[in-house]
């Protein structure tokens, strides 16, 4: 037997029969799972292009073993090269009695976009965006909800396992849901995958229609009667079908009160990073930590990744960068969630018109041990220590020393390299406080006009949180107040408005200074 417990995994229960937690670089943990199997194997993967895990599971179906495999067809590769590897790990998988199937349902707009790995098609299949991005390994020994999909590189992932009985027999029965889904044949229609049969009939028939001409299976979103809006419950679960993704994330942020760790190979979504804001303008005292892979992965947008980057630390959040992340998980004091998606749209899932509901298909398992989530946590802040910081991600990248050597030759002179870093960190962290200054306005003045029972901000609640913010970093006169703002407005506004702000019992005086009552304005 090997042991299928590395160095650094960490168990969570006394009786080691309950979980076990991981975030690490290393595949032993996978590896030694699958050598230890005696009767099974079934594996859902997003890609499975490693030589060496079809080396394993040949191995294994040898030995006489029920192997399956659910992935996605060669034509998820946009390079021929890689789809001929790919086909002929398939041939070799089937050739030694490994089960595969091949789940070509897709999700969303038909068009090529930079998200999609599949390129254009020679035999006319256009160009497509495979729905399931899931990732589970059952054998009758262990079950595992994992980041990991089976290829060459070792990246950052994360694993939670479990060897009850009862928890291995639920991943099994999510295993054939899945295969359900999208895999056996309907009962009513020519069409593998039984989804097409839980479709509204508009879009069963469009469907029908798309396949006769191309032979694709393409579902543009779901209803609301198969997506449903579920709360937070430990299980495991198959998003969007029993349950919508981002919703369960939304409801996971907002019922955090002392942190909120977050980890994901991607950060590419506008909603979650103003939920983000939200949540932290809501409780500033939340420990809010996200880790995520560079921004310069996303090909979509580069400069919209970074300013979505930049905009946690801008809200108060801390995050961080780790090279080769391909985690994925969520963590309060109240639930860990540990899942196949990552903070972007079609990960987690958007609403579309008459609530339907569009999304890749995604496992994740919640969880509210709270041993659990203590060792996750020491787990998450071990990586998150040893991350890049904003500053080292944004402050020294290329662009901002080409900035910072913009700035140098205004003055007719040439730079070092750790010269225009550090003044690229300067301008990072000038321009993030001009932000948060902004932000801490519009909430003094959104605290004004609901002090006054209204909804509607006004000029002078603008003109009054400007002052409220001069006054929250030092006590100063009227002179100060209007040196500093007399560029924006008028003296007799500002005078006016420190006169209301005194009535209103958030400014007191002292001599000729005015001091801010900052316990007074946040009752």
């Amino acid at each position: 037997m090997y042991n299928i417990i590395p160095n650094n995994f960490r168990e969570i229960g006394r009786n080691r029969q309950i979980m076990k937690f991981l975030f690490t670089n290393k595949k032993d943990f996978i590896i030694n799972t699958i050598k230890n199997a005696e009767k099974f194997i079934k594996i859902i993967a997003f890609q499975f292009t490693s030589e060496e895990f079809v080396k394993y599971l040949i191995e294994k179906s040898k030995a006489g073993l029920d192997v399956e495999l659910i992935t996605l067809p060669e034509d998820s590769y946009s390079k021929q090269e890689a789809r001929e590897k790919i086909s002929r790990f398939y041939k070799s998988l089937r050739d030694n009695d490994v089960k595969i199937y091949l789940c070509d349902w897709e999700v969303g707009d038909p068009t090529l976009t930079s998200t999609s790995m599949s390129g254009d098609l020679k035999e006319g299949g256009g160009n497509k965006w495979y729905s399931l991005h899931g990732k589970l390994l059952i054998t009758d020994k262990v079950a595992i909800i994992m980041s990991l999909n089976f290829i060459e590189q070792e990246l950052f992932e994360s694993y939670l396992s479990f060897e009850k009985r009862e928890i291995i027999d639920q991943f099994l029965s999510k295993y054939q849901k899945c295969k359900e889904l999208f895999i056996n044949k309907a009962k009513s229609q020519k069409i593998d995958g039984n989804l097409i049969d839980l479709l509204d009939e508009d879009d069963r028939n469009n469907i029908i229609d798309e396949f006769d001409r191309s032979k694709r299976k393409l579902v543009k979103h779901y209803s609301p009667e198969i997506t449903p809006e579920n709360p937070i419950n430990p299980g495991l679960y198959i998003s969007p079908f029993e349950g919508r993704l981002r919703n369960i994330l939304c409801d996971l942020i907002n019922s955090s009160d002392e942190f909120l760790n977050i980890v994901s190979e991607r950060l590419f979504d506008t909603d979650f990073v103003k939920l983000i804001g939200k949540k932290i303008t809501d409780n500033e005292d939340l420990d809010v930590k996200l880790l995520t892979g560079p921004p310069g992965i996303i090909r979509q947008n580069i400069q919209k990744a970074t300013d979505e980057f930049r905009q946690i630390k801008v809200f108060g959040g801390d995050i961080r960068a780790l090279d080769n992340l391909h985690a994925k998980f969520w963590l309060t004091e109240k639930y860990l969630i540990i899942t196949s998606a990552n903070l972007t749209k079609m990960n987690l899932g958007f609403r579309k018109a008459k609530n339907y509901w569009r999304s890749n298909t995604e496992f994740l398992y919640i969880d509210n041990n709270p041993e659990t989530i203590k060792l996750a946590r020491e787990e998450f802040l071990n990586k998150f220590n040893s991350a890049d910081t904003i500053e080292a991600v944004l402050g020294q990248s290329n662009k901002a020393q080409s900035k910072a050597k913009e700035y140098f030759d205004l003055f007719n002179y040439s730079s070092k390299k750790e010269a225009k870093i550090i003044l690229g960190k300067f301008r990072l962290k000038f321009a993030i406080d001009t932000e948060r200054n902004i932000i801490k306005i519009a909430k003094y003045a959104s605290i004004l006009a609901k002090n006054e029972g209204t909804r509607l901000i006004e000029k002078n609640h603008v003109i009054m949180g400007g002052i409220l913010l001069f006054l929250q970093k030092r006590a100063s006169t009227l002179k100060e107040l209007n040196e500093s703002l007399l560029e924006i407005c008028l003296e007799s506004e500002i005078e006016s408005s420190v006169q209301k702000l005194i009535d209103l019992n958030y400014v007191e005086t002292e001599n000729e200074y005015y001091k801010i009552k900052i316990e007074q304005l946040l009752i």
